[in-house]
């Protein structure tokens, strides 16, 4: 769980996933319930004394296409608020294949999100906090059959639920070499 390779089976994360796909007249769906627990020391935010707790929480991911153009998706999670500094991650948003005449292997998609601060965590927080949200807009343009590229856009409020921080723009650029 700390990701240093030192005792790696003291404190393990474990996640459990069940998934369910269907294909009806061609519009894909993928449906996920997951639930995790991270064994390594928490310690809870009310009560420093308290720091051998385990993390664990639970999520549900959702994708469906609407028709063959338009896929919507949904992720949900939450987590134990007492040692969690986020309880609670929400984001939605879509994809649109072919928006432009001509371009029908490009995609422009849209996702926004908020991360709410745990109750027991803004309690503990010295500074200023607030929920953190999120929005992406991205666009994949199919160069050829063999690359892609896909310029990128997000913007992020009160980062890390600092409700004082500048709110942060970023500008990315992907390339996918497909062979």
């Amino acid at each position: 769980s700390d990701a240093d390779f030192e005792e790696v089976a003291r404190g393990p994360f474990g996640i459990l996933e069940l998934i369910y796909k269907h294909n009806r007249e061609d519009l894909e769906g993928n449906y996920r319930l997951y639930i995790w627990m991270n064994r390594s020391n928490h310690t809870e935010w009310k009560d420093s004394l308290h720091d051998h707790e385990k993390s664990r929480g639970l999520g549900v991911s959702l994708d469906q296409a609407f028709n063959p153009r338009f896929t919507g998706f949904l992720r949900a999670g939450l987590q134990d608020k007492s040692v969690s500094q986020v309880d609670l991650a929400v984001s939605l948003g879509f994809e649109w294949s072919g928006p432009l005449s001509g371009r029908d292997k490009d995609v422009l998609a849209l996702a926004v999100g908020l991360a709410r601060l745990s109750d027991d965590y803004e309690d503990a927080a010295p500074m200023d906090t607030d929920n953190e949200q999120m929005a992406e807009v991205y666009y994949t343009f199919h160069v050829n059959e063999h690359l892609l590229i896909s310029p990128d856009i997000q913007v992020i409020r009160n980062p890390s639920g600092l409700a004082d921080a500048d709110t942060i723009t970023i500008l990315g650029v992907r390339a996918q070499v497909l062979f």
